[in-house]
């Protein structure tokens, strides 16, 4: 499997792309990927909270927007969309 990366910036932001050739995700396991606690590997060592923690991280801590993007058999990219300076905590 490879990785690629991949990141753009303008004056407002930047973008960061991370896309690979793997197994992809189902439709219905991408509509719970950022879900706390979700995983495939349930009693295999994977707890579910890593892109839950990823996807907070992104739109609370850094104001940005995350996107998953993948088709089974055909490998998975997710998105960044981060502001150049985050948001001041309430």
């Amino acid at each position: 499997m490879q990785l690629h990366s991949h990141l753009t910036a303008d004056g407002q932001g930047v973008e960061i792309v991370f896309r690979d050739d793997g197994v992809g995700i189902s439709p219905a396991n991408q509509k719970r990927v950022f879900d706390p606690f979700f995983t495939t590997r349930m009693g295999q060592g994977g707890t579910g909270l890593g892109m839950h923690l990823v996807y907070n991280l992104v739109t609370s801590v850094l104001g940005g927007k995350i996107r998953l993007h993948s088709t089974p058999g055909m490998g998975t990219e997710i998105g960044l969309s981060l502001p150049l300076v985050a948001p001041h905590p309430a």
